[in-house]
């Protein structure tokens, strides 16, 4: 999987792409992972869940046994096509209450939608449903404490979100700022398992806020879940 990030400063795109032509450097040549074509998406779904809880592959193991490994994930790039676009306008929720001007701001994600527009892009893109991370998937980077802070700044007024906002380095908090940063990593999460699971080529996922400065424990440059980690 290739993981590439776009950029300059706080402004990223991040593209998700499962290249099977890319040799590891323990891989022997003209050995890939998609020697061994899949039976169907649940199998291959299954089988992703089990690299994930045992931690993907132990590369302490002989390389005879990690390519065994890298055969049983049957990640077949034949029946891979296509590329995955997630967004949603909801992304455009999450903006500065008591700064209009901040750099930040909901114009980040409507140019890049409407410049796929422009580029007759979208049309060629496959749609995927957005989604909400679920606690679990947001504490399996964040402290909890984090977490149920982001949670309660919902129902805060304008006064404590800029209060609590001026605790982080960058950072400001709208009371949509939870579920819209929640369907950022969901979102993420969701076009992701299908790259690894050969129902997309590779993806684009155009959301906000961004999270790749995001800690475990606090908000940090624009950014508040890390939805790349």
């Amino acid at each position: 999987m290739v993981l590439e990030a776009r950029g300059a400063g706080h402004n990223w795109i991040f593209l998700v792409s499962m290249d099977t032509n890319h040799q590891e450097p323990d891989r022997p040549a003209g050995l890939h992972a998609s020697q061994t074509p899949t039976p169907n998406a649940q199998g291959r779904s299954e089988e992703l869940k089990e690299a994930k809880r045992k931690g993907k592959m132990d590369r302490s193991k002989g390389e005879d046994e990690l390519v065994a490994q890298l055969k049983h994930l049957e990640v077949s790039r034949s029946l891979a096509s296509g590329t995955g676009l997630v967004h949603s306008e909801e992304f455009t929720r999450h903006n500065c209450l008591w700064d209009p001007s901040h750099p930040e701001c909901p114009d980040r994600v409507t140019a890049i939608m409407e410049e796929l527009e422009r580029r007759d892009l979208r049309p060629r893109c496959l749609a995927v449903e957005p989604r909400e991370a679920t606690e679990q998937e947001l504490r399996l980077v964040h402290k909890k404490d984090y977490v149920d802070l982001m949670r309660k700044t919902q129902t805060m007024s304008e006064k404590e979100l800029q209060t609590i906002s001026e605790n982080y380095d960058s950072v400001y908090i709208h009371p949509d700022s939870f579920r819209v940063a929640s369907l950022a990593v969901g979102s993420l999460l969701e076009l992701v398992d299908k790259v690894m699971t050969s129902e997309l080529r590779n993806g684009f996922s155009v959301s906000r806020p961004p999270g790749h400065h995001a800690q475990f424990d606090q908000a940090n440059g624009y950014c508040l879940f890390n939805n790349v980690a």
